[in-house]
């Protein structure tokens, strides 16, 4: 379970360092490129871009590894960290700031409430086949929100 544990959270700490990378990088594109269909070819050209990438495959690679060891319900969870790691990171590389009071508090809670649903939630192994009826009831949820907006 440390190693699930463990990769999961090197996973989450990657993502988060190629989402700094890359908005920063994507950051400093003059405005007229925003949305344009070239600006992924730019950035592609551009070292620090592909080592955001980089950073991405590593995340994927970990990830990979935790869910060789652990399930699901267990990995997914602990990869929204990336979050929680990509908040500080931005704000002291991109905006060269402390976080506010709020930003901590916010990031605590988040960090708490995983905490508390992975303590307490009791991960299984789930089921390896399920029925029709559940997904007839999945896809009628999605189609009425679908519609409904």
């Amino acid at each position: 379970m440390l190693l699930v544990v463990l990769a999961s959270l090197a996973g989450a700490f990657c993502f988060a360092v190629a989402a700094v990378i890359q908005q920063h990088r994507a950051s400093l594109e003059p405005e007229a490129m925003n949305l344009h269909p070239g600006l992924v070819a730019d950035l592609a050209h551009q070292p620090i871009w592909l080592l955001g990438i980089l950073a991405s495959v590593a995340g994927f690679g970990f990830q990979a590894v935790a869910l060789w060891k652990g399930s699901l319900s267990v990995v997914q969870p602990l990869l929204v960290l990336g979050l929680v790691f990509a908040l500080p990171l931005s704000a002291a590389t991109l905006s060269k700031r402390w976080l506010s009071a709020k930003e901590w508090v916010a990031t605590v809670t988040v960090t708490g409430g995983l905490a508390v649903f992975l303590l307490t939630g009791d991960p299984s192994q789930g089921k390896s086949e399920v029925g029709l009826a559940p997904w007839f009831l999945v896809v009628a949820i999605i189609l009425c929100i679908s519609f409904a907006i």
